[in-house]
């Protein structure tokens, strides 16, 4: 089963989780766009997940059947958790405050733009194997370094034939973008091989 951010690794936490959510959907499920309905089953399966837990630790009746018990009981309400928290997040009603009386992820609505970069990366052609160019892409300010330069997610590239590169964009064919440092640029198949290919590219941020 995925795992959620939200929800607690271990059992002991997860007990504490899901009779939080029922005592905090006991206050108004409506509040938080969950119908009455759903909080009586979740109490119920929250509770039993509790007592099965409590049993499965507890000397006088700890075991395997005990363990199985709470086992299923945990994939119950785990499954409801995954059904009524992206009701309650998406309500349009809820508060962070009551995410956070949930326990629940408070997202980031605050959009923070990337800087743009302020260099074009260091292109080396690292072999030709006829018409495909293979080309490495390194960051300007740190030639050593094989990652891309922070903040940035993507290159764009272009090449060009003829003796000297064209100063007009309209004389640069698109290649395509990569996310990647490595990457082939294929030339067309009737391009001459003694022709000169010029290559550039520019980095773009993640915005």
């Amino acid at each position: 089963m995925p795992s959620s951010t939200y929800l607690p690794r271990t059992d002991a936490k997860l007990r504490n989780f899901v009779l939080n959510m029922s005592a905090q959907l006991a206050k108004g499920p409506e509040l938080v766009g969950v119908s009455e309905a759903d909080a009586q089953q979740f109490d119920t399966l929250a509770t039993a997940y509790a007592t099965a837990y409590d049993q499965s630790q507890a000397q006088e009746t700890r075991g395997p059947s005990a363990t199985a018990k709470k086992n299923d009981c945990r994939g119950a309400v785990v499954a409801m958790v995954r059904r009524l928290v992206p009701k309650i997040q998406s309500f349009i009603g809820t508060t962070n405050q009551q995410r956070t009386d949930f326990l629940l992820t408070i997202r980031d609505t605050h959009y923070t733009p990337q800087p743009v970069p302020t260099t074009a990366p260091t292109l080396t052609v690292t072999g030709v194997l006829g018409n495909t160019i293979s080309v490495a892409l390194q960051d300007a300010d740190d030639l050593h370094r094989r990652a891309k330069p922070a903040h940035v997610k993507s290159a764009t590239l272009f090449w060009a034939l003829g003796d000297t590169p064209p100063n007009d964009p309209s004389g640069w064919t698109f290649e395509g973008t990569t996310t990647t440092t490595t990457t082939q640029i294929v030339i067309p198949p009737h391009v001459a091989g003694a022709t000169s290919v010029w290559l550039t590219a520019f980095w773009a941020n993640s915005n």
